[in-house]
């Protein structure tokens, strides 16, 4: 896991919001975790775009050790302030030809890469602190610039309060807008939530909220609810 906590003391964390905190399965599919996580890295060029890409890293069930055959991989990713949208849209446009992202209305999800969380660096703190959240950042594995990982836990320094020693020196980043993307990402979100709108997506939302905010959320289930 990414911070290297122990079981003992994420158990108490969990506990302390009214959770049970589940790890029958973490050390069980070691060799199918590291090879999802190897793929990952391999096939790092799908995901990383010059000039957007700040952070990757790993989260989900790859992350925590639960990882299994048929699993896809789910992704955190840092991009420029004001590009979030645009940057999911050119990795939609990508996918049509490489095949590497799940698709909601395709069954076959197997290593898919699932970028469900989009961040730009203004918003790095802009997550709901909750357990869920909580869960996503202390299993996460970067996968590109580690170093940036840092950054993450100090803009979310909320987790102070569960223990974690947090150092906030790493909290300068760049806030400033790039007024040279902003009407190409206004443009990226409108076309976005035209087609899941038009092909009637699960759970369409149209994420207003988050376009301000400065990040994109998707989740195929409701699994942030389940576990608030």
């Amino acid at each position: 896991m990414g911070l290297g906590l122990s079981k003992s003391t994420i158990s108490k964390f969990f506990r302390e919001e009214g959770h049970k905190f589940d790890n029958s399965n973490e050390v069980k599919n070691t060799k199918e975790t590291n090879f999802a996580i190897s793929y990952a890295i391999d096939n790092l060029g799908y995901i990383y775009l010059r000039g957007f890409v700040k952070f990757i890293g790993i989260t989900g069930s790859v992350a925590s050790g639960k990882y299994q055959v048929g699993d896809d991989i789910d992704l955190y990713i840092v991009v420029r302030n004001n590009t979030a949208w645009l940057y999911r849209l050119l990795l939609m446009l990508g996918n049509l030809f490489t095949f590497k992202l799940r698709r909601s209305r395709i069954a076959n999800t197997h290593l898919k890469f699932c970028p469900n969380f989009i961040v730009e660096e203004r918003a790095l703190s802009k997550v709901n602190k909750n357990i869920y959240s909580l869960h996503e950042f202390i299993y996460m594995i970067p996968i590109y610039n580690s170093e940036y990982y840092l950054k993450v836990l100090a803009e979310n320094h909320w987790m102070r309060r569960f223990g974690l020693v947090i150092d906030t020196k790493y909290a300068q980043v760049d806030s400033s807008r790039n007024f040279l993307f902003i009407p190409l990402n206004f443009l990226s979100y409108l076309c976005q939530t035209i087609f899941r709108f038009l092909y009637s997506y699960k759970r369409f939302t149209p994420q207003l909220k988050n376009f301000m905010q400065g990040k994109v959320v998707f989740y195929e289930y409701n699994f942030e609810d389940m576990n608030n």
